[in-house]
């Protein structure tokens, strides 16, 4: 893949952007002396700074250097380690050491199953340095868990491999969910899943789905999942007679998403039936940019037909892989002993039934702040008698306003973490659902003086 593919990554690391706390400056030499931090820290952060400037060289230097120092000494999860461990796999993906970059990162990402930051980055290095297009389910079904809105990075991983089993996996029993257009007070708002994207999203998925099914041979499923997409829109347009805004949405997405996915799928059923045609005419009129359209290319390729174009990603490509390092920063996690937040967690029932969470402090990794509020939300629902719970949304900031402006004083960056949390009624037939217990004993340890 290439540069546009860790964009896609970027988008899902800070709402609000990238965080006001890096690494070192990777233009400019890194004090490993730096005052106030042990030895460690400063080397860890160096190592990030290098992979940040594509110096995987110099990091793994840093790295065997940190190897040295004594870092036994911490109540496990040991933060410095998973951290060490996933830089050191990002810088062995870089300069060609693929098996142990994958055994580093899995590893990493077991020990500590709730930092955002390791699971997304050992899932992306997973997934890339795949051979073939068998999928690492088990490690993006955990990222999904902790952060819904990761799927799309999910499912354009395993679109773009080619693993249309992969896709439809993911949302195995789920059923096509389509909501009725937003308003424009909804448009405006900033709460988790509403607004256009989150209308959208249901739509986009189900075509993705419909494509999948219909890449896989399940041609009567495929089919009738954009039916049922048709079917909720033209409803919707009847029920929004007379209101020019949410017509308009109507539009915009029956013709963004229904219409040129359907005809993608109905191209790909052809071809599986023997008729390059119509593939070969929508690719030559307005194919879709991305894999669904290059997975079509691909296919009238596959059938003998010359393709019309060609496409560049091949799994296993290394030419076509990201620049890991660019995850380097998002995998720093806050060295122990962890140190006391000065703010508490907000926690409001919504009228929906679910209950948010939401945590906003100084801190100096965003991962504190995170794994804080999961652990809050975890302490809360284990009081309420609930063993599992679902989280169906969440946003994660870097406040941009500094420490002292917003008076909340020291020079660390600010953080916001917000969770929304629903319970089961059935934990066994929700895959999404999460042990209260296994967090508490994961993070209670890590966050002991909180």
């Amino acid at each position: 893949m290439n540069s546009a593919w860790l964009d896609l990554a970027a988008m899902f690391v800070f709402a609000a952007g990238p965080p006001p706390a890096a690494p070192p400056d990777p233009h400019e030499p890194c004090d490993i002396a730096g005052e106030g931090e042990p030895e460690l820290v400063r080397l860890l952060e160096c190592s990030a700074a290098a992979l940040t400037a594509e110096d995987p060289a110099t990091a793994l230097v840093l790295l065997d250097r940190a190897e040295r120092q004594d870092i036994g000494n911490e109540p496990a999860p040991a933060s410095e380690r998973v951290s060490l461990d996933m830089l050191r796999a990002l810088a062995l993906a870089e300069t060609g050491g693929p098996a142990e970059a994958v055994a580093l990162a899995e590893a990493a990402a077991a020990r500590r199953p709730y930092a955002l930051g390791i699971q997304r980055a050992a899932a992306i290095l997973r997934s890339e340095l795949r051979s073939g297009a068998e999928a690492p389910l088990g490690m993006w079904r955990n990222l999904v868990r902790i952060d819904p809105a990761s799927r799309e990075l999910v499912v354009t991983a395993e679109m773009r491999a080619g693993n249309w089993a992969g896709v439809v996996a993911l949302d195995e029993g789920d059923g096509p969910q389509f909501a009725p257009p937003p308003s424009v007070v909804q448009l405006l708002g900033h709460a988790p899943g509403t607004g256009l994207a989150g209308w959208a999203a249901g739509y986009t998925r189900t075509l993705q789905q419909a494509y999948g099914h219909a890449a896989l041979g399940h041609t009567e499923y495929a089919r009738d999942l954009v039916h049922q997409a048709r079917s909720s829109l033209a409803a919707y347009t009847l029920a929004a007679a007379g209101d020019p805004a949410r017509l308009a949405l109507i539009a915009m997405i029956e013709g963004a998403v229904v219409t040129p996915i359907g005809a993608h799928v109905e191209a790909r059923i052809a071809l599986a039936s023997g008729d390059p045609v119509p593939a070969r005419n929508l690719v030559a009129a307005a194919p879709i940019t991305g894999p669904i359209g290059d997975d079509l290319v691909r296919a009238i390729g596959n059938t003998g037909t010359p393709s019309l174009t060609p496409v560049a990603f091949r799994p296993g490509d290394a030419a076509e892989r990201p620049r890991f390092g660019a995850l380097a920063a998002d995998v720093l996690l806050p060295a122990g002993p962890a140190s006391a937040i000065p703010a508490d967690v907000i926690v409001a029932t919504l009228p929906d039934g679910e209950t948010e969470f939401a945590l906003r402090a100084k801190a100096d990794h965003a991962a504190k702040v995170q794994e804080l509020t999961l652990l809050a939300a975890a302490r809360t629902s284990a009081a309420a008698g609930k063993a599992h719970f679902v989280i169906t949304a969440r946003q994660d900031y870097a406040v941009m306003a500094s420490a002292r402006s917003s008076g909340e004083g020291g020079d660390d960056p600010v953080y916001r973490t917000v969770l929304r949390i629903a319970y089961p009624a059935y934990a066994d037939d929700e895959p999404a659902a999460i042990a209260t217990a296994d967090v508490i004993e994961t993070l209670g340890p890590v966050y002991a003086g909180e």
